[in-house]
């Protein structure tokens, strides 16, 4: 009956605006046909183009428009195999995002792909402060095995500066400058 079709229409209006991961759909041009809030929060410069046009390509950040453009001609053609695209957010460049791109389902009214979206930010971030720990580890262990060798060096000059002191006595005029080397 309609009344299940329309209450399972309700159903999935709210589903697709409630989920967590963002989530659109856009043309081959990345114009944006419809979108969940989800995915006007992550990318909001998307949402608010220039003569209320909106595009994928305003909310990115410029350098990965051509891989986002390659794969929108991907699932144009129908390829489901399509790999995920790290990409900037525009305006921001330390927010970051991981799209998931697959081809529109038949009859979509031009869209081309369906666009998930997650927010990679904090992954990012905490992947940079882990290399940067990681070099401050190295830098750590390389200076202790500086000091380590620096260490065995002077050892080696202590040692024989007693063994040169042992035969030399005090009034010896070399006496004075082993002291001092020591």
């Amino acid at each position: 009956p309609i009344e299940n079709l329309r209450a399972a229409e309700v159903r999935f209006a709210r589903f697709f605006n409630q989920t967590p991961m963002a989530i659109a759909t856009v043309d081959r041009q990345g114009t944006i046909m419809r979108a969940n809030a989800a995915f006007a929060r992550l990318v909001p410069d998307a949402m608010k183009g220039a003569d209320g046009a909106r595009s994928i390509f305003a909310g990115l950040a410029q350098r990965d428009h051509d891989g986002v453009r390659a794969a929108l001609a991907l699932a144009e053609q129908g390829r489901s195999d399509i790999a995920p695209i790290d990409v900037g957010i525009f305006n921001d460049e330390r927010r970051s995002a991981r799209l998931f791109i697959s081809p529109a389902e038949e009859g979509g009214a031009g869209a081309c792909a369906t666009l998930f979206a997650l927010d990679t930010t904090e992954q990012k971030t905490l992947q940079e402060s882990f290399a940067q720990s990681q070099k401050m580890q190295a830098i750590g262990q390389l200076a202790g095995g500086v000091a380590h060798d620096f260490n065995n060096v002077l050892t080696a000059i202590i040692g024989f500066s007693d063994l040169l002191l042992a035969r030399h006595r005090p009034t010896d005029p070399s006496f004075g400058d082993i002291m001092q080397i020591k």
